[in-house]
């Protein structure tokens, strides 16, 4: 009979727990009536994992994970990426701050929480040191030869590189953290093959297998694709006349793809840098190739005559979407991004520009 009532006493507290899970209860001024949102971070679908609802401040979502789930809160019509959150099944306090979302404060949670509000710590109290100095600083930033804004400017550099070195060190000491695994993809498109292979293969198997990990493997084997020697991908776009054109249509023994849309400055401050490689080399055999990305037809005619670009031209309407064939395909995650191909459409370089450049077009050319 003690055994029986030992077995029932036990199914009924397993009952009473339920499945373990996490509870975020969170503030935010001046704000009702609104969703919050728990989305899975790296995922580029941003798949909800748990919805509440603001009510005077207040807010409290509920749900549960297996083992570390890298999540961002959003709240409706502030946007759904705002504040990321280590997620695991624990109890979480959030104070959101809608006018500098990084100062949002989250306690509680487990050690990858932790781990990241001291990592974020870091760079906090270099923004608090910038924010004492900030009125001075843009007062005398408009005299760029003032002994002070000169002085200032060292000390936020130095500021900075304090923060690099102190984050660095905390991710050394946590190798195989969640923590450090976003990291590595919130640099995914600083890192060459080489490096992101290198980076990646520090990290356990659960972290390369988990929704970060897995949007990192598409990128290694994006790369892969896109490697030195590699047949560069064939794609279709819109000519300025309306009409339509493959990439593999546009022969030259040399070509230079020239990703690019009319709003990037960086972009036009290439122009003529490119505009004397192709005074200099277009007949011995180059073609440029510029791949607009804007979403608007208008503002990038308008920039073609402005610019008066007189080689191949070409835009892809979708912009930089990543679900956008071109974008996805070239793995672009900012722009400029120039790829080198030779007579047969194989990768000579990528993300390539000045004298390095230059000397690759004279040993494809002369």
């Amino acid at each position: 009979m003690n055994r029986l009532f030992l077995f029932l006493f036990g199914c009924l507290l397993y009952a009473c727990n339920g499945t373990p899970g996490y509870t975020i209860k969170g503030t935010v001024e001046g704000i009702s009536d609104r969703e919050v949102y728990l989305v899975s971070a790296g995922s580029y679908t941003s798949d909800t994992l748990a919805t509440g609802k603001v009510k005077d401040g207040k807010f409290e979502i509920k749900g549960s994970c297996d083992g570390v789930v890298i999540a961002t809160l959003g709240l409706e019509g502030y946007g759904l990426g705002m504040l990321p959150v280590y997620l695991e099944n624990e109890e979480y306090k959030i104070t959101l701050d809608l006018e500098r979302i990084q100062g949002s404060k989250i306690e509680g949670g487990g050690e990858e929480q932790r781990l990241a509000n001291e990592y974020e710590g870091i760079r906090l109290a270099c923004s608090k040191a910038i924010d004492e100095i900030r009125d001075e600083y843009i007062a005398v930033s408009q005299e760029r030869n003032n002994p002070r804004f000169v002085e200032l400017q060292r000390f936020i550099d130095s500021l900075q590189r304090e923060v690099d070195i102190q984050q660095q060190d905390l991710l050394e000491k946590n190798p195989d953290s969640y923590v450090a695994l976003n990291n590595v993809f919130m640099l995914l498109r600083r890192f060459s093959l080489d490096e992101l292979n290198q980076a990646f293969s520090k990290f356990s198997p659960d972290k390369q297998n988990s929704v970060t990990g897995k949007i990192i493997q598409e990128r290694i084997k994006k790369l892969e694709g896109l490697a030195v020697g590699q047949l560069a991908p064939d794609f279709t776009v819109q000519a300025p006349d309306g009409r339509s054109f493959t990439f593999y249509s546009v022969k030259a023994k040399a070509k230079i793809i020239d990703f690019w849309a009319s709003w990037c400055g960086p972009c036009r401050a290439m122009i003529p840098e490119l505009k004397e490689l192709y005074a200099e080399f277009h007949d011995k055999g180059l073609e440029i190739v510029g791949i607009s990305l804007d979403e608007q037809k208008e503002a990038w005619l308008k920039a073609l005559e402005d610019e008066n670009l007189s080689w191949v031209n070409g835009v892809d309407l979708r912009g930089m979407k990543l679900d956008a064939p071109i974008v996805s395909t070239y793995g672009i995650f900012g722009i400029p991004h120039m790829v080198l191909v030779d007579k047969d459409n194989r990768i000579v370089a990528t993300k390539i520009r000045g004298e390095t450049l230059r000397k690759q077009l004279e040993r494809l050319l002369n």
